[in-house]
């Protein structure tokens, strides 16, 4: 067993910041609130595809440099199939397959919100994340400063909109922190209490194979003593004479 075996699958609960959206082309400042809202709730469910709304779909690959993909499906498929696995195995959550639609995951049922499975899953959400080489690791990239081919404007029309989303991002991961050091506490205190549930059955394992030993041994001197106390036979040796005479 490992330490990401007590990660607690659960949603988290990140709070929006106090962001102050600008209008401008295409794009009002209501509109950014509405998608900045939507996109803390699309990270406090863990990526849940029905928290993939339509707006934040569009702000990406309109005005973040990704491609689209086809549609918002297609799109999904390519940066979240991790987060997919994850919604399937510890929540249900399922899709009807299509062409582009490369979210769904397969057939095969799972059952158990804290099933081992769920849990190495929801693992593999920070793992990707943290490497930021495919998928969601991708996708945080265009938000984190990290370069590459394509990436969200900070300082442009929208870049209020995704400072505000790389912000939440980093409140994220700050809660993965958070959430993998207690899981390493709790792995260390684990250990420590098998080790010593451990070297407590050995103790009274020894402990009943010397009872066991000693009334044995009792057993045995019980038998000593009952040998050593019977009466003794007495034997007398005959002789010529005495056959003789017993003939006679």
């Amino acid at each position: 067993m490992d330490a990401k075996n007590f990660l607690k699958v659960k949603n988290f609960k990140i709070k929006e910041g106090s962001y102050t959206f600008e209008d401008v082309e295409f794009m009002s400042a209501t509109e950014k609130k509405k998608i900045y809202k939507g996109f803390v709730s699309f990270l406090n469910n863990h990526f849940k595809h029905t928290n993939f709304i339509k707006g934040i779909y569009q702000h990406c690959h309109l005005h973040c440099g990704f491609i689209a993909h086809y549609n918002i499906n297609g799109f999904y498929g390519e940066y979240f199939s991790t987060a997919a696995t994850f919604q399937k195995i510890a929540f249900g959550v399922e899709k009807n397959p299509s062409e582009y639609d490369g979210y769904y995951v397969g057939s095969n049922p799972f059952t158990g919100v804290d099933s081992l499975s769920a849990k190495h899953a929801f693992y593999g959400i920070y793992e990707e994340l943290t490497t930021c080489e495919n998928g969601l690791g991708d996708f945080y990239s265009a938000f984190s400063d990290h370069g590459g081919y394509f990436g969200a404007d900070m300082s442009g029309d929208h870049g209020d909109l995704n400072i505000a989303i790389r912000d939440a991002f980093r409140a994220y991961l700050k809660e993965w922190e958070i959430l993998i050091a207690q899981a390493v506490s709790d792995f260390e205190a684990f250990s420590k209490d098998e080790v010593a549930k451990k070297l407590q059955q050995q103790r009274d394992e020894a402990l009943a194979q010397a009872k066991a030993l000693q009334n044995e041994a009792l057993a045995l001197e019980a038998q000593l003593v009952e040998k050593q106390q019977s009466p003794k036979q007495q034997y007398t040796q005959s002789t010529l004479f005495d056959f003789l005479n017993e003939v006679a």
